[in-house]
C-alpha cells in the first residue's frame, strides 16, 4: 500500500529525466553565490552539508513562493512558468524547503517524497548546479529506473532508527558515526583523554565537540531510515565501482541503474519527485565541495 490517496494523479505527469542547458547565467548564479557567503539564513550546518533557505519567517525557512527573498523570484519565478507552463505548481508548505545545499560528503541513495503530504500531488524537482570546487571536479547526480511512493526516505542495507551521519575527525577525515550517541557517552566515558578513537578516526575530546555533537543529536533528521529496495537483487558491482562508493554496496540492492548526469554549472536537471537518486562520490576525483540548488514542487 502507497503512502499517497492521489496515485493515479502524481503518475499522469510523470516520465523522463529533462536536462536543459543554460538555465541560468553566469551573472545570476554569481548573484545567488554572493547571497550564499553572505547570509544567515543557513538551517542545516554540518561538516557534511550547509543548506541554505531561500529566506526565513519566524525564524524557519521558508516555502511558499511569495515569501521567497526577490533575488529568487526575480531570478528563478519565470523561467520557472515556463518550465511548467500551464500547470498549476506550488511548494507545500509542510514540504522540505528550497534551499541551496552545499555538499561536503556525497549524499546516499534516496527519495524526496516529502512527508506529512498524503492528500497532495508529488511534481517534480529541479536541481541547478551552482559551483564545483575545483571546477573540474566530476561530479554527477545518479538516477534509477526504480519508483517510490512512500514518505522520503535514505535507503540503506539495514535500516536503524538513526541514520548515519558523517563528521570531521581532528585530522579533518570524515568520519561514519553509526550512532551520535555511542560517540558522546564515549567522550564523557573518557573525560581524561585528550583524544579519543572511534570507527577509525581519531577525535580531540574537548566540549566543542561534545557540545557540536549534542547539537547534531537535538536535530531531527527529514528523511526516515529504511531497508533496500530488495535485499536478495545485488546491485551491479561495475556501476557501483564507478559511482558509488561513498555508501555501502548493499544501500542499493534492488535497485536498478538508469542514468549518470554529469554536472554542468547553469544548466537544471528536472525528474519527479517519486524518482530514487543519489550523488556520484566526487570525492575520489579531489571535489572539495560542490555547491547547487534545489526545490521541491507538487501541483494541484
Amino acid at each position: 500500500m502507497n503512502h499517497f490517496k492521489n496515485l493515479a494523479r502524481i503518475q499522469e505527469t510523470e516520465g523522463q529525466i529533462v536536462e536543459i542547458e543554460n538555465f541560468l547565467l553566469k551573472n545570476e548564479i554569481d548573484e545567488i553565490i554572493n547571497y550564499v557567503n553572505s547570509t544567515k539564513n543557513i538551517f542545516v550546518d554540518r561538516d557534511d552539508v550547509k543548506r541554505i533557505s531561500f529566506n526565513t519567517l519566524n525564524s524557519r525557512p521558508v516555502r511558499k513562493i511569495e515569501h521567497w527573498e526577490e533575488i529568487f523570484k526575480k531570478i528563478l519565478l519565470k523561467k520557472i512558468e515556463k518550465l511548467f507552463k500551464n500547470v498549476d505548481f506550488y511548494v507545500n508548505d509542510g514540504d522540505f524547503p528550497p534551499h541551496i545545499l552545499k555538499l561536503f560528503y556525497p549524499t546516499k541513495l534516496h527519495t524526496d517524497t516529502g512527508k506529512n503530504n498524503s492528500d497532495k500531488i508529488l511534481y517534480k524537482q529541479l536541481l541547478i548546479p551552482l559551483e564545483i570546487n575545483p571546477t573540474d571536479g566530476e561530479v554527477y547526480t545518479i538516477f534509477f529506473k526504480n519508483r517510490y511512493y512512500e514518505t522520503a526516505a535514505n535507503f540503506r542495507e539495514k535500516s536503524s532508527k538513526v541514520d548515519p551521519i558523517y563528521i570531521k575527525d581532528k585530522n579533518e577525515k570524515f568520519i561514519k558515526i553509526p550512532d551520535l550517541n555511542n560517540l558522546y557517552s564515549l567522550l564523557k566515558k573518557n573525560k581524561e583523554s585528550t583524544d579519543i578513537t572511534y570507527n577509525e578516526g581519531c577525535f580531540h575530546n574537548s566540549p566543542e565537540l561534545k557540545n557540536k555533537i549534542l547539537t547534531l543529536m537535538s536535530k531531527d533528521r527529514y528523511n526516515n531510515c529504511r531497508t533496500a529496495f530488495n535485499e536478495n537483487k545485488p546491485f551491479s558491482k561495475e556501476i557501483y565501482e564507478k559511482f558509488l562508493t561513498h555508501s555501502d554496496i548493499g544501500d542499493y540492492n534492488g535497485m536498478e541503474f538508469w542514468k549518470a548526469i554529469k554536472w554542468k554549472v547553469g544548466n537544471v536537471i528536472i525528474w519527479d519527485r517519486s524518482i530514487p537518486h543519489s550523488s556520484n562520490n566526487f570525492l575520489k576525483s579531489n571535489v572539495i565541495s560542490k555547491t547547487g540548488l534545489s526545490i521541491f514542487f507538487n501541483r494541484n
